[in-house]
């Protein structure tokens, strides 16, 4: 039989010309068979194994996947609570930054949301920044994203207020006054206020006071406190805004800059619970008096090499006799008789001017000391007090307050000892700072208004103007700082 019989494998087809019997076509044919069954068969275990590796793979890889994410739960710090503070208020126009308090601290996904009931009112963006846009009162909503935890801050929008355009004239010189706003049951917020605009030094979740402002050059320093995480009471001295602790302090009163010296001065309690009073030259610290008797340091003036200091000290009756320390020696102002304090020093020329009070029976009487002579301002009559003094040229500037027969307290200036009232005496006013500019008077301080809260205000020439708006909280101006 002659043919063409055609032999295939998987990979080539040959062709072979020839007898062939039958049984040898057929032999070759189931060989045939046989090898390409084989073949098939290994091509079918290769894909088996490959598809079993395939399917390890992936379950191996989900295992060690599952295996992360249990460690990483496991590991994982939840959010428990947030905070932020109660409520704030803000002028329209006017920004601030909330800034939540995540607990805890090291929580893993401290990431938050941020919504206003009323966008109209106030916005708020991505970072917490509230913009104020309208009269009106909103609350604003933060929450986290691990666990949904939510805090609300309630937020008033006032108008700005109406300032006579000549009061703060940036032009004539720029008004700087510290103080702090809230009290009363809730948290108090550090302030400088610059031209009438409040910035605000603590973020108003925990409480912070501003006591004292000084201005040099392009620095603006006030000091103050506030109280930390812990809430323990941190003395504070912020440098354009800038946060400094200050150690070895119970209280800081004054702070004062010449040249690239900062002067602060204050008391801290020691060992024995009394007062030791003290001067902070660039944060080194120097005491005034020994702690065997309780001493407080109020204000600080340098003149040239010379620091003076006012302050107040027990003496061996345990009755303040009113001091004002020079290069670190002390002058007794009092006799100790009865109680007393120098409470602001003023250094013009050679002539040091100390403004306190000195008690007369059951009431004080506002005076003031010219190297050591004293002088009374008033007659013992109402109970009074000199807060603060300025010389500038030949006049002698002394704000404070007199009582009046409603035991209300008048807020004052006697200008070479001539009083001009600043208040009716109506409502208590409270005269804390002044500053002479040119010809223009400052005063700083506060009065009460009819709701019961104190009114951070300035007084320019004997008018006042409110530095917080609508008297809505408790508000203090404690110290003006004028720059030409």
């Amino acid at each position: 039989m002659f043919g063409l019989i055609a032999t295939m494998n998987m990979k080539n087809v040959i062709f072979k010309t020839g007898r062939v019997t039958t049984k040898q076509s057929r032999s070759m044919e189931a060989d045939t068979v046989s090898k390409n069954a084989a073949c098939l068969r290994s091509l079918k275990s290769r894909d088996i194994i490959i598809k079993h590796l395939i399917i390890a793979t992936f379950v191996i890889f989900a295992a060690f996947t599952s295996c992360n994410n249990e460690i990483e739960e496991n590991n994982r710090i939840a959010v428990t609570s947030v905070s932020l503070p109660s409520e704030i208020t803000l002028l329209v126009g006017s920004t601030e930054i909330l800034s939540p308090t995540i607990m805890p601290a090291e929580a893993t996904d401290n990431s938050v949301m941020w919504k206003s009931d009323a966008t109209g009112i106030a916005e708020v963006d991505e970072t917490g920044r509230v913009t104020a846009k309208a009269k009106g009162t909103t609350k604003i909503t933060v929450i986290t994203n691990d666990g949904g935890k939510t805090a609300q801050c309630t937020v008033t929008v006032t108008e700005a207020p109406s300032y006579d355009p000549n009061f703060f004239n940036p032009q004539k010189g720029d008004v700087y006054v510290a103080g702090t706003e809230g009290g009363l049951f809730e948290i108090s917020t550090a302030k400088v206020w610059k031209n009438g605009v409040a910035q605000n030094l603590t973020d108003g979740i925990r409480n912070g006071y501003a006591h004292s402002v000084f201005v040099s050059g392009n620095d603006v320093y006030v000091l103050g406190g506030r109280t930390n995480t812990q809430d323990d009471y941190v003395n504070t001295l912020w440098k354009n805004g800038v946060a400094q602790e200050i150690v070895d302090a119970t209280e800081v009163s004054s702070v004062y800059v010449s040249g690239s010296d900062v002067y602060l001065v204050g008391y801290e309690k020691n060992a024995h619970d009394i007062y030791v009073a003290k001067v902070w030259k660039n944060g080194v610290v120097q005491n005034l008096t020994d702690g065997t008797r309780s001493a407080m340091a109020y204000s600080v003036y340098v003149s040239g090499s010379d620091v003076y200091v006012a302050g107040r000290e027990y003496n061996a009756r345990e009755v303040y006799i009113a001091k004002v320390w020079k290069n670190g020696i002390a002058q007794e102002l009092t006799d100790g008789t009865l109680r007393a304090a120098a409470l602001s020093v003023f250094v013009s020329g050679s002539d040091a001017y100390v403004a306190g009070y000195d008690r007369d029976g059951d009431g004080a009487v506002a005076m003031l000391w010219k190297n050591g002579t004293a002088q009374n301002l008033t007659n013992g009559t109402n109970s009074a007090q000199a807060s603060a003094v300025y010389v500038s040229g030949n006049d002698v500037y002394v704000t404070g307050y007199e009582r009046n027969t409603n035991s209300s307290s008048v807020a004052k200036i006697w200008k070479n000892g001539v009083v001009q009232n600043l208040t009716d005496g109506t409502k208590y006013a409270y005269p804390h700072s002044i500053f002479v500019s040119g010809n223009d008077v400052y005063v700083s301080g506060d009065e009460y208004n009819a709701q019961g809260n104190r009114i951070a205000k300035v007084w320019k020439n004997g008018v006042a103007q409110n530095l917080s708006p609508e008297g809505t909280r408790y508000t203090n101006a404690n110290s003006i700082f004028v720059v030409e």
